[in-house]
């Protein structure tokens, strides 16, 4: 077995096809998971094996969705109780699952190791797992829709990773979700690693709605040339690929735009300048994700020509989605960037100020022709149903975005 092959090319699949797993190999993917180095030699991990078709899709109702992904699953139980010291116990199952994932790949098999999922009580329960016992895990395997695929996910250099008598180079990214905290290289530096395993597919759920009242508003204005900055949603996707000849696409994060070129002919790093200007360009509902959103407003103006038009949207101070979350975070809720953050695949946040934005607009040589305030019903969705009526009232008082119509009347 040459292991260097199989440490390259396992990767984290999401297209299974529909065939079954044998149980000879079920039983390969089992032994390879025993013979993992392990605390003491207590071995107090353990698989369940799942695939009957009735479980699974009870699974996927109670679980987590994703197990539609898969025809088959383990589930991965620890002894939590019984250890050491150093969380042994989960090292040493770390290391077995490890074991399972290479041996996947050298079957021909895929693997997709998933930790965010809900129903622990639930899963015990229907297969009789004791109590006592954690599930900290479940790996869904299976036969890849498309053979032959390697990862293409970011790895960070060697000297992040090493460093000889003494620590390496890294420092630990900030844990607050408050941009002021981040500089942009950590921010670069953290969307690149999240990314390339989300995209096109951060789903967040906040934008659906909202993303689809600005685009039926801008879309009448496309030119011959356009421009779209930081495109993350899939229903985004979907629009922008009906413009695909038409169409530019700029983000910050180079394996990101790598990505992209897979999809779109002509794509751009923030900060290049195009050879060819483009007629009309569109920021919707991204600046808050942004450092430094004066610089994007500076780039926007040396890639759009004189008197071309760009639609600029963001969220309002007062309105739902900014007042909520900004009411969470100074309750803690949304502290930190990536527990339980709502916008952790995009890391730091901060809602704009349209004073500052304004100003911004008119030093970089745009001219404001309209501001339209929308109600986007961005958070509607997202709110259990009890609080809706209270959502929908107060969007009638303040209005959830700003959509700004602006001129370029000079070049910077």
């Amino acid at each position: 077995m040459r292991i260097g092959k199989h440490l390259k090319q396992r990767y984290s699949e999401r297209d299974f096809d529909d065939r079954i797993v044998s149980m000879d190999l079920v039983e390969q993917l089992a032994l390879s998971f025993i013979q993992a180095p392990t605390s003491c030699n207590l071995q107090i991990h353990n698989l369940t094996l799942v695939n009957d078709p009735n479980l699974l899709t009870l699974f996927a109702k109670n679980v987590t969705g994703k197990v539609n992904w898969a025809k088959q699953l383990f589930i991965l139980t620890v002894d939590s109780n019984l250890t050491f010291e150093n969380n042994a116990n989960y090292i040493s199952a770390g290391m077995a699952v490890e074991n399972l994932m290479l041996e996947s790949n050298r079957l021909g098999l895929a693997t997709c190791p998933l930790a965010g999922f809900k129903g622990h009580q639930f899963i015990k329960d229907s297969l009789g797992i004791p109590n006592e016992l954690d599930i900290p895990l479940i790996i869904l395997f299976g036969y890849p829709k498309v053979e032959g695929k390697s990862s293409s996910t970011y790895r960070k250099p060697l000297d992040y990773v090493l460093g000889v008598n003494q620590y390496c180079i890294e420092k630990p990214f900030p844990k607050t979700s408050y941009m002021n905290d981040w500089t942009e290289e950590q921010i670069r530096d953290y969307r690149t690693r999240i990314l390339s395993v989300y995209f096109p597919r951060t789903r967040q759920g906040v934008w659906n709605s909202g993303l689809n009242i600005l685009w039926d508003l801008t879309k009448e204005k496309i030119g011959d040339r356009n421009i779209y900055f930081f495109p993350s949603e899939k229903n985004e996707f979907d629009m922008l690929n009906t413009l695909s000849n038409k169409l530019v696409i700029s983000d910050e994060i180079p394996v990101y735009t790598d990505y992209l070129k897979n999809q779109f002919a002509d794509v751009s790093v923030l900060g290049e300048i195009n050879d060819k200007k483009s007629d009309t360009a569109f920021v919707l509902n991204k600046l808050m994700f942004c450092k430094n959103p004066d610089g994007v407003i500076k780039n926007i103006n040396k890639n759009v020509q004189l008197n071309g038009l760009v639609y600029v949207s963001e969220f309002n101070k007062y309105g739902s989605v900014a007042l909520c979350y900004s009411v969470l975070r100074a309750l803690g809720f949304q502290k930190h960037v990536y527990h339980n953050s709502s916008f952790y695949k995009f890391g730091p946040f901060n809602f704009i100020n349209h004073s500052i934005l304004k100003a911004s607009f008119e030093k970089n040589g745009f001219e404001i022709i309209d501001i339209r305030k929308l109600d986007t019903k961005a958070l509607y969705y997202k709110l259990p149903r009890k609080l809706r009526f209270i959502d929908s009232i107060w969007r009638k008082l303040h209005k959830e975005s700003t959509l700004y119509t602006l001129k370029k009347t000079r070049n910077i």
